[in-house]
């Protein structure tokens, strides 16, 4: 991705998509020892889904959870902007 220097608007567009959360927190609920997290998005009719109108829920243990937030941090070996830069680590 690239943005000119006199592109503002593209600059706060890329550091509020950077700003935000890998989870919307009012999606998750408890339910017993598990967490429940209702997806944005349903990608199949309730009807034709075996799992009913519960199709667009993703049921994961705490770790469970963990990991997937834990997966989508970057490791500091990855970050660079070009081959001149390359963060030691």
């Amino acid at each position: 991705m690239r943005i000119e220097a006199y592109d503002r608007a593209g600059l706060e567009r890329l550091l509020r998509y950077c700003a935000r959360p890998p989870f919307s927190i009012e999606r998750l609920r408890k339910a017993g020892n598990d967490l429940v997290y209702r997806c944005a998005k349903q990608h199949s009719e309730p009807a034709s889904d075996p799992r009913g109108p519960r199709a667009n829920e993703l049921t994961l243990t705490p770790l469970e959870l963990i990991g997937r937030i834990a997966a989508l941090v970057v490791e500091a070996t990855e970050l660079r902007c070009c081959e001149r830069c390359q963060v030691d680590g």
